[in-house]
C-alpha cells in the first residue's frame, strides 16, 4: 500500500515491525514459536523465554531473501540491517 499510495502509515507500521524485531534479543532467531503482531501499530511481540533461539526460519527461503533485500534499498534502517545479515 505505502509503495502504491505513498500514504507513509502503512510504511511507518512496516519500519515499527522492522525495529521491533531487530530489538528483540536473538532478533530474528527469537524463540521457538510465531511472534505476536499489533496490526494497530505493526510493532511485533513475543511471549516467549527469550533466551530460546531457533534457526530454523522457513521465512529465509520462502521469498524472504529476496523480499528483504527489495526492502533494505527502500528502507536505510540500520539496526535491520545488522539483523537481517
Amino acid at each position: 500500500e505505502w509503495e502504491r499510495t505513498g500514504n507513509t502509515k502503512y510504511r511507518d507500521k512496516i519500519i515499527a515491525g522492522m525495529k521491533s524485531i531487530s530489538a528483540l534479543p536473538n532478533r530474528l532467531f527469537t524463540g521457538p514459536k510465531a511472534l505476536g503482531f499489533d496490526p494497530a501499530t505493526g510493532i511485533i511481540t513475543t511471549e516467549c523465554d527469550l533466551k530460546l533461539e531457533t534457526t530454523n526460519h522457513l521465512m529465509t527461503i520462502m521469498g524472504g531473501f529476496e523480499g528483504m533485500n527489495e526492502m533494505m534499498r527502500m528502507i536505510d534502517l540500520p539496526e535491520w540491517r545488522d539483523a537481517w545479515l
